[in-house]
C-alpha cells in the first residue's frame, strides 16, 4: 500500500511536464522578417551589433537572410558582455569606450544597414558609432538605416503597478507574434493619418 504513492508521484510529474507547451522561437521566420524590413538593395552591406549570450542562435539566420536577400553580410560586432566583473575599473571602461567609439565609426563608414540586437544599447561604443552615422545621414542622405530589435532585454518589458510581468515564455510568445504577424505597411499607413475628430 505504501508503494502506490511513490509510483504515482513520478507518473504525475511526467504528465505535468508533458502537458506544459514550450515555446520554440522561430529563428528562421524572425530573421526573414528583420531582413525584409531592411528592404535591402543588391550589394548593400549589413552588420549586426550584439550582446554576447543574447539571441546568439538567431544570428546565423540573420546573416543567411542578408545573403539570401542579395546583401553583403559583414558579420557581427559583439559589445562588452555585461555585467562586467566587479574587479574592472570603471574609469578604464569609460576611457576605452570613448576611444573605441571613434574607431568603430571609422570601421562602419561603408555600412548601409545594421541590426541592433537585444542587449546592445547606448552604453556600448559600437552601438553609439552606428547611431553617429545615422545622425550624419540626416544631412548626407546616404540611406543608412538600422533595425533596433528590442525584445525583453534593455528594460523594454516592465511591470505595471499591481500587474506582475507574465512568464518569460509568455512574453516571448507575445513578442514573436507581434513581430511576425504585424502588418507593418498597414501600421505605417495608419500612423501617417491625422486623428479623426
Amino acid at each position: 500500500m505504501r508503494r502506490a504513492p511513490l509510483v504515482l508521484i513520478p507518473l504525475m510529474f511526467a504528465v505535468t511536464t508533458a502537458a506544459q507547451p514550450r515555446l520554440t522561437l522561430d529563428y528562421p521566420a524572425i530573421a526573414k522578417r528583420l531582413v525584409q524590413q531592411l528592404a535591402l538593395k543588391p550589394g548593400e552591406r549589413v552588420l549586426s551589433i550584439a550582446h554576447p549570450g543574447t539571441f546568439e542562435d538567431l544570428l546565423p539566420y540573420i546573416r543567411y537572410e542578408v545573403m539570401r536577400a542579395g546583401g553583403v553580410d559583414l558579420g557581427v560586432v559583439g559589445v562588452l558582455r555585461e555585467p562586467v566583473p566587479e574587479s574592472f575599473d570603471a574609469a578604464v571602461l569609460r576611457k576605452g569606450a570613448g576611444e573605441a567609439r571613434a574607431h568603430y565609426k571609422a570601421m562602419f563608414r561603408d555600412v548601409d544597414a545594421a541590426i541592433m540586437m537585444p542587449g546592445a544599447n547606448t552604453s556600448h561604443p559600437a552601438y553609439l558609432a552606428m547611431q553617429d552615422w545615422l545622425k550624419d545621414d540626416l544631412t548626407e542622405h546616404r540611406g543608412r538605416r538600422t533595425i533596433h530589435f528590442h525584445w525583453i532585454e534593455n528594460g523594454s518589458a516592465y511591470p505595471i503597478a499591481g500587474q506582475p510581468l507574465p512568464s518569460r515564455p509568455e512574453m516571448d510568445a507575445t513578442y514573436q507574434r507581434a513581430l511576425l504577424q504585424t502588418d507593418y505597411q498597414a501600421l505605417g499607413d495608419e500612423s501617417g493619418r491625422s486623428p479623426r475628430r
